[in-house]
């Protein structure tokens, strides 16, 4: 690799392994992306529709909405946006001992993460006096981020905590200082060279850091600042230091006290038969707002005030339901914490209800069923929406309608099914939403599988299943007619699988001769992102490439760890 790229690389340093964790924190976190994306929204739907869209109460508009919006640039940003929300997740669970047939607890986990080449994680056996470890890390961070110890197994999965806000700065003309409570403060400036490959000489660049956090975004007369608990936060390598050689699911969960990012689901089990999940990182204090939209930078009330205290933060052990869960979804709305909650972007609850069904119907389990489990491609999403179109497919004379109503909703690769609804469901998504988002000046439909489903309840306006395009006025029953036919003959003949594919593609796999021997794949696979086999695709891309999997797939038996 370095002979193609005609490079070497430099001696690695502390700030690099520090640089790696940060990395991978910005590619598991999605709220500034999401805010940017509401902006838009609201921009080109107005606040009543776009709140209604959004499923946000009176209460939470008059308390979420900023008190004037940006104006809608120019010309389009040279910047790429931040991420959003795209199905990327992780399971974990545990199950006490009067659940294991070995009688003692057993805990699985599968962090769901981008296509990889190469892989994310490596396995990892260190063995010292007075310390074994096992299980996985990246590259460049010392120790075992998800194993076990002799005591203590753990896994973790994204909490989904809203821990990044954008704040829309008024600077003066010369870019140097900012507008804050009435007086103009001075950014911090730092000047930087970077080399850029083909370039003769270093690019200077200037980084500018406001008192929110550093600025993201400064071009067609707009500037934005990013604050985010991991850049003023301690760096973690301690608290997983302390956790590796905690000898109890309560020194685990006191590993992470003093460490304010990242958020995690840190579910653990021990040997003395206890499981536990403790939420990891400090939530924001914010002031007004719940970091929905970018704030306005120039008023304090509006700026973040600290973190609240880890002890705020939901903790559980050993409950008597005798299993812990959690995968990416809000644990306030589905029963599993209480007091106040947290503001987040959190992924549909489908995977999580998923497991706690499977694990409250099966009296005992082993490692053979923890890992058939993840395995598991049926798609609750589907089969709830499909619940909910039933009235309107069954009076459609196409056979595919029937075949859709007669499906088991698994999303196994050989599946024609699971390629009919695939194809059914992004074209409804377009045929409810694109219409009115592209006279706006969008490019992507605003709806979703679980908007949808919100539209169907009659939860959100209705008018949007016309097609303000045509002098027609249409309702549900035409706009899931056309998309049906839309989707019928894009899957004719096909599989799933044949459709589904999965390609670990390399930095260098564009090489002319060379690149093949670097990419894997591409192959076929089974799953969806509402599936616990999580491999999700673009919702409205032109294909359904995959774009994150499970990354690795780990089950602990405290009674043996081999």
């Amino acid at each position: 690799e370095w002979l193609l790229l005609g490079c070497q690389p430099e001696p690695w340093q502390v700030e690099d392994t520090l640089g790696v964790g940060l990395l991978l924190q910005y590619t598991l976190t999605w709220a500034a992306g999401e805010e940017l994306q509401r902006l838009e929204e609201l921009r080109a739907f107005g606040g009543e529709r776009a709140v209604n869209l959004w499923g946000w109460s009176e209460e939470q508009a008059a308390a979420w909405l900023p008190p004037e919006l940006p104006p809608r640039p120019s010309k389009a940003p040279a910047e790429p946006p931040p991420p959003v929300f795209s199905g990327v997740g992780s399971n974990n669970w545990a199950v006490s001992p009067s659940r294991s047939v070995t009688g003692m607890p057993l805990l699985a986990n599968d962090p769901h993460v981008g296509v990889a080449n190469p892989a994310t994680w490596y396995e990892i056996h260190l063995q010292a006096p007075g310390l074994a470890l096992a299980g996985v890390s990246v590259p460049g961070a010392p120790g075992v981020l998800i194993g076990h110890n002799l005591q203590v197994a753990w896994g973790l999965t994204m909490v989904m905590l809203d821990d990044q806000d954008l704040f829309r700065l008024t600077l003066n003309e010369q870019g140097t200082h900012e507008l804050f409570g009435g007086r103009w403060l001075p950014l911090v400036m730092q000047k930087q060279s970077l080399k850029v490959r083909g370039e003769g000489q270093p690019r200077e660049v200037v980084l500018k850091r406001s008192i929110h956090g550093p600025v993201v975004r400064e071009e067609n007369g707009q500037a934005y600042a990013l604050a985010w608990t991991a850049l003023q936060a301690r760096s973690p390598v301690e608290c997983f230091l302390r956790l590796a050689s905690a000898a109890s699911v309560y020194e685990g969960m006191e590993a992470f006290a003093t460490c304010e990012s990242p958020a995690m689901n840190l579910l653990l089990a021990d040997r003395h038969g206890n499981i536990a999940w403790q939420v990891t990182g400090r939530i924001p204090k914010r002031g007004k707002g719940a970091g929905k939209l970018p704030a306005p930078g120039d008023d304090p009330a509006w700026a973040w005030q600290g973190f609240e205290p880890y002890e705020r933060n939901p903790r559980v052990v050993s409950p008597t339901a005798g299993f812990l869960a959690t995968a990416n979804h809000d644990p306030f709305a589905e029963g599993d914490a209480s007091g106040e909650p947290f503001p987040g972007e959190f992924a549909p609850p489908h995977r999580v209800r998923t497991i706690k069904k499977a694990l409250a119907a099966q009296e005992k389990w082993d490692v053979e069923g923890f890992l058939k489990l993840q395995t598991d491609v049926k798609n609750p999403q589907a089969l709830e929406l499909l619940a909910a179109l039933r009235p309107f497919l069954a009076e459609l004379p196409h056979p595919e309608a029937r075949e859709l109503l007669q499906w088991d909703g698994e999303m196994g690769g050989e599946s024609r099914e699971a390629l009919l609804w695939a194809n059914f469901l992004r074209a409804l998504v377009r045929q409810v939403g694109l219409d009115e988002a592209q006279g706006a000046g969008l490019s992507r439909s605003p709806f979703t599988g679980e908007v949808l489903l919100r539209l169907l309840a009659g939860a959100v306006d209705p008018r949007w299943w016309d097609d303000v395009t045509t002098p027609a006025a249409e309702g549900p029953a035409e706009a899931i007619r056309k998309a049906l036919e839309e989707a019928a003959a894009l899957s004719r003949g096909k599989t799933w699988g044949q459709e589904h594919q999965l390609l670990f593609a390399h930095a260098l796999g564009g090489v002319p001769l060379l690149g093949k021997f670097f990419n894997v794949g591409p192959v076929g696979v089974g799953g969806a992102a509402p599936c616990l086999n999580a491999t999700a695709y673009r919702a409205q891309a032109r294909d359904f490439s995959v774009i994150s999997l499970p990354s690795m797939r780990f089950v602990a038996d405290l009674q043996s760890w081999d």
